[in-house]
């Protein structure tokens, strides 16, 4: 079992081409901050009225999964393993996401999402939030909450 995931890239070509101060960031982010990630909130509002709301804990190597819906859940989902969570997390390079994303379309029935990373290293917390639009690993995060965000 690896405890020390933070280099560990399970999905090493997942990302569009870096440039070197965004591979600096991603390599920051894995560094000082992933590690150090003790909570995820994940909030999805689709159009019309349908929300999913989690919070994913991580604390002593064990992660809970609380979860929300406006209709039923999936009573076969279980919350990810440890390892499984970290090397997501990772994977979803988000570090490097834009603390807003937003389509340049008009759409009616999309979609508007909330992330917040928290640190138990005092760093401060990440946001990012979208509507209609979001970065290119956004479902990998979703599925560990046993949501889809199509």
């Amino acid at each position: 079992m690896r405890d020390n995931i933070s280099d560990y890239d399970p999905f090493p070509d997942s990302f569009e081409l870096l440039t070197s101060e965004q591979e600096e960031a991603k390599q920051r982010f894995r560094k000082n901050r992933l590690p150090y990630i003790d909570s995820v909130t994940l909030t999805l509002h689709g159009m019309p009225g349908t929300s999913e709301f989690g919070v994913l804990s991580i604390q002593d190597k064990k992660v809970t999964v609380e979860r929300e819906a406006e209709w039923i859940l999936d009573p076969s989902y279980k919350p990810p393993s440890y390892i499984t969570t970290r090397q997501t997390l990772g994977a979803c390079h988000s570090g490097l996401w834009a603390p807003t994303y937003e389509s340049d379309l008009f759409i009616m029935d999309g979609q508007s999402w909330r992330v917040r990373l928290t640190f138990s290293n005092g760093a401060p917390p990440f946001e990012s939030r979208g509507q209609n639009s979001s970065p290119p690993t956004f479902q990998r995060l979703v599925k560990l909450f046993g949501f889809t965000a199509d």
